[in-house]
């Protein structure tokens, strides 16, 4: 049996986004910092997405600072950056968000 599932709370690096598939569905998206009490320059940044419409109707509070709990699956987005560069991005498909403070 495997398990796939995060907790993970944090700020918003950048105000909230609305993209649309070609199907036309919307879809949230934004990259949130984890809090690990420390205050270094670089600070890891995780994209965090969502076609679910509790997180949709949430989108204009989730501006750039804001303080969120995001709970969902861990996945590994391939990016595709030319032919001779391919890396891998951890990205949280979100299930549940709380905006805390």
């Amino acid at each position: 049996m495997s398990l796939n599932y995060i907790v993970l709370s944090g700020t918003l690096a950048a105000d909230s986004e609305v993209r649309y598939t070609v199907s036309g569905k919307a879809v949230l998206e934004f990259m949130l910092r984890p809090e690990d009490g420390q205050s270094d320059e670089f600070q890891p940044q995780v994209r965090v997405i969502s076609a679910r419409e509790q997180a949709l109707e949430k989108q204009s509070q989730l501006k750039k600072g804001q303080t969120v709990l995001v709970e969902g699956q861990l996945h590994q987005r391939k990016i595709d950056a030319g032919a001779a560069s391919r890396r891998k991005q951890p990205e949280i498909n979100m299930d549940h968000l709380t905006l805390l403070k």
